[in-house]
Protein backbone atom coordinates (compact mmCIF):
# COMPACT_ATOMS: atom_id res chain seq x y z
CA UNK A 1 0.00 0.00 0.00
CA UNK A 2 1.40 3.36 -1.01
CA UNK A 3 1.95 6.04 1.56
CA UNK A 4 1.51 8.97 -0.80
CA UNK A 5 -0.63 11.40 1.12
CA UNK A 6 -3.65 13.01 -0.46
CA UNK A 7 -5.63 15.91 0.88
CA UNK A 8 -8.73 14.81 2.73
CA UNK A 9 -11.99 16.57 1.88
CA UNK A 10 -12.95 18.88 4.72
CA UNK A 11 -9.44 18.98 6.20
CA UNK A 12 -8.00 22.25 7.42
CA UNK A 13 -6.99 24.27 4.35
CA UNK A 14 -3.46 25.62 4.15
CA UNK A 15 -2.63 28.51 1.85
CA UNK A 16 -5.82 28.40 -0.18
CA UNK A 17 -5.05 31.85 -1.54
CA UNK A 18 -2.68 33.34 -4.07
CA UNK A 19 -0.01 35.99 -3.56
CA UNK A 20 -2.18 38.48 -5.47
CA UNK A 21 -5.12 37.81 -3.15
CA UNK A 22 -2.88 38.32 -0.13
CA UNK A 23 -1.58 41.63 -1.53
CA UNK A 24 -5.16 42.77 -2.19
CA UNK A 25 -6.17 41.85 1.37
CA UNK A 26 -3.19 43.73 2.83
CA UNK A 27 -4.06 46.77 0.68
CA UNK A 28 -7.63 46.57 1.97
CA UNK A 29 -6.29 46.63 5.54
CA UNK A 30 -4.43 49.84 4.75
CA UNK A 31 -7.73 51.48 3.77
CA UNK A 32 -9.09 51.19 7.32
CA UNK A 33 -10.87 47.88 6.69
CA UNK A 34 -10.95 45.53 9.68
CA UNK A 35 -9.28 42.15 9.73
CA UNK A 36 -12.63 40.40 9.76
CA UNK A 37 -13.96 42.34 6.77
CA UNK A 38 -10.75 41.74 4.84
CA UNK A 39 -10.94 38.04 5.67
CA UNK A 40 -14.51 37.76 4.37
CA UNK A 41 -13.93 39.86 1.23
CA UNK A 42 -10.57 38.38 0.14
CA UNK A 43 -10.88 34.81 1.52
CA UNK A 44 -7.54 35.00 3.36
CA UNK A 45 -7.41 33.72 6.98
CA UNK A 46 -7.51 36.42 9.64
CA UNK A 47 -4.51 34.96 11.48
CA UNK A 48 -2.42 35.24 8.30
CA UNK A 49 -3.46 38.85 7.78
CA UNK A 50 -2.68 39.71 11.40
CA UNK A 51 0.73 38.03 11.20
CA UNK A 52 1.59 39.88 7.99
CA UNK A 53 0.32 43.18 9.42
CA UNK A 54 2.46 42.91 12.57
CA UNK A 55 5.51 41.67 10.58
CA UNK A 56 5.88 38.46 12.57
CA UNK A 57 8.34 35.89 11.32
CA UNK A 58 7.04 33.18 9.03
CA UNK A 59 5.88 30.03 10.72
CA UNK A 60 7.66 26.72 10.23
CA UNK A 61 6.55 24.53 7.37
CA UNK A 62 3.49 22.43 7.95
CA UNK A 63 4.13 18.74 8.58
CA UNK A 64 6.93 16.59 9.83
CA UNK A 65 10.55 17.68 9.32
CA UNK A 66 12.67 15.91 6.71
CA UNK A 67 14.70 12.86 7.65
CA UNK A 68 17.95 14.23 6.14
CA UNK A 69 19.02 17.76 5.29
CA UNK A 70 19.80 18.75 1.69
CA UNK A 71 23.58 18.62 2.14
CA UNK A 72 23.45 15.04 3.41
CA UNK A 73 21.15 13.98 0.57
CA UNK A 74 23.66 15.47 -1.87
CA UNK A 75 26.42 13.40 -0.23
CA UNK A 76 24.33 10.27 -0.75
CA UNK A 77 23.86 11.19 -4.42
CA UNK A 78 27.59 11.79 -4.89
CA UNK A 79 28.39 8.45 -3.19
CA UNK A 80 26.03 6.65 -5.57
CA UNK A 81 27.59 8.37 -8.59
CA UNK A 82 31.13 7.57 -7.39
CA UNK A 83 30.29 3.89 -6.84
CA UNK A 84 28.79 3.70 -10.34
CA UNK A 85 31.90 5.37 -11.83
CA UNK A 86 34.05 2.68 -10.17
CA UNK A 87 31.96 0.02 -11.88
CA UNK A 88 29.76 -0.92 -8.92
CA UNK A 89 26.31 0.62 -9.44
CA UNK A 90 24.08 0.46 -6.38
CA UNK A 91 20.68 -1.16 -6.33
CA UNK A 92 17.74 0.13 -4.30
CA UNK A 93 18.56 -2.31 -1.52
CA UNK A 94 22.19 -1.14 -1.52
CA UNK A 95 21.05 2.47 -1.12
CA UNK A 96 18.71 1.53 1.73
CA UNK A 97 21.53 -0.36 3.46
CA UNK A 98 23.85 2.63 2.95
CA UNK A 99 21.33 4.88 4.72
CA UNK A 100 20.83 2.30 7.48
CA UNK A 101 24.56 1.97 8.10
CA UNK A 102 24.88 5.77 8.22
CA UNK A 103 22.12 6.07 10.81
CA UNK A 104 23.50 3.16 12.85
CA UNK A 105 27.03 4.60 12.79
CA UNK A 106 25.74 7.89 14.20
CA UNK A 107 23.62 6.08 16.77
CA UNK A 108 20.43 7.67 15.47
CA UNK A 109 17.09 5.90 15.53
CA UNK A 110 14.69 7.12 12.85
CA UNK A 111 11.21 6.05 13.90
CA UNK A 112 9.84 6.40 10.36
CA UNK A 113 12.11 3.57 9.20
CA UNK A 114 11.49 0.06 10.49
CA UNK A 115 14.79 -1.03 12.06
CA UNK A 116 16.45 2.13 10.65
CA UNK A 117 16.05 0.66 7.14
CA UNK A 118 14.22 2.96 4.69
CA UNK A 119 11.32 1.39 2.85
CA UNK A 120 10.29 1.36 -0.79
CA UNK A 121 8.28 4.57 -0.49
CA UNK A 122 11.27 6.55 0.83
CA UNK A 123 13.51 5.08 -1.87
CA UNK A 124 10.97 5.90 -4.59
CA UNK A 125 10.65 9.47 -3.32
CA UNK A 126 14.44 9.88 -3.07
CA UNK A 127 14.94 8.73 -6.66
CA UNK A 128 12.07 10.95 -7.81
CA UNK A 129 13.59 14.02 -6.11
CA UNK A 130 16.99 13.33 -7.69
CA UNK A 131 15.86 12.12 -11.10
CA UNK A 132 18.01 14.74 -12.84
CA UNK A 133 21.22 13.08 -11.59
CA UNK A 134 20.20 9.49 -10.79
CA UNK A 135 18.44 6.92 -12.91
CA UNK A 136 17.32 3.34 -12.48
CA UNK A 137 18.54 0.94 -15.13
CA UNK A 138 18.57 -2.78 -15.73
CA UNK A 139 21.96 -4.42 -15.39
CA UNK A 140 23.68 -5.81 -18.44
CA UNK A 141 24.12 -9.53 -18.89
CA UNK A 142 27.62 -10.82 -18.31
CA UNK A 143 29.06 -12.42 -21.39
CA UNK A 144 32.43 -14.14 -21.81
CA UNK A 145 33.74 -10.98 -23.50
CA UNK A 146 33.00 -8.84 -20.45
CA UNK A 147 34.77 -11.02 -17.87
CA UNK A 148 37.19 -9.31 -15.51
CA UNK A 149 40.82 -10.05 -16.22
CA UNK A 150 43.69 -9.41 -13.77
CA UNK A 151 44.71 -6.27 -15.68
CA UNK A 152 41.14 -4.91 -15.27
CA UNK A 153 41.21 -5.63 -11.55
CA UNK A 154 44.60 -3.90 -11.21
CA UNK A 155 43.19 -0.88 -13.06
CA UNK A 156 40.21 -0.68 -10.70
CA UNK A 157 42.42 -1.05 -7.61
CA UNK A 158 44.78 1.68 -8.86
CA UNK A 159 41.79 4.01 -9.34
CA UNK A 160 40.63 3.33 -5.79
CA UNK A 161 44.18 3.85 -4.48
CA UNK A 162 44.45 7.20 -6.32
CA UNK A 163 41.06 8.23 -4.99
CA UNK A 164 42.01 7.41 -1.43
CA UNK A 165 45.22 9.41 -1.75
CA UNK A 166 47.79 6.70 -2.28
CA UNK A 167 47.34 4.89 1.04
Amino acid sequence: MSQIRRRVAGAKPYRNYTADTLRAAMAALDTEMSLRESEVNCKVPRATLNRKKTNEKELNKVGRPKVFNDALKEEFVQSIITAAAWGYPLTGLDLSLLVKSYLDRLGLNETRFKGNLPGRDWLKGFLQRHKSTLSVRFSENITPKSRCYPRDIKKILSRIKNYLGGC
